[in-house]
């Protein structure tokens, strides 16, 4: 699994599904808040894909146990890789005019 720069922009599909971020941090902590505009029905696709993948597909449990190492808990993990595939899967759904 690749790492990508948080600074480069959002794919068009990741707003719709409410994968998008949004800065909401304070203090010293840098967080940030999902788009809460998507749509529920592929956020919850999302959610299904991805705890499907951390329980049988070895290359997301190595990438759990990484950014478990890491510090990262589980939640945290989860909206990283439903980002992940919410990228892999808008490059495959057909593009409306």
């Amino acid at each position: 699994m690749t790492t990508r720069n948080e600074s480069t922009p959002n794919p068009p599909g990741l707003t719709c599904a409410g994968r998008h971020r949004s800065p909401a941090s304070s203090g010293k902590t840098i967080r940030h808040r999902i788009h809460r505009g998507g749509d529920r029905n592929a956020n919850s696709a999302l959610y299904q894909i991805v705890i499907t993948r951390m329980a049988s597909h070895d290359e997301t449990r190595r990438y759990v146990a990484r950014r478990r190492a890491e510090g990262l808990n589980t939640g945290e993990i989860v909206r990283c890789l439903k980002r992940y595939v919410a990228r892999q899967v808008f490059h495959h759904l057909p593009q409306t005019a």
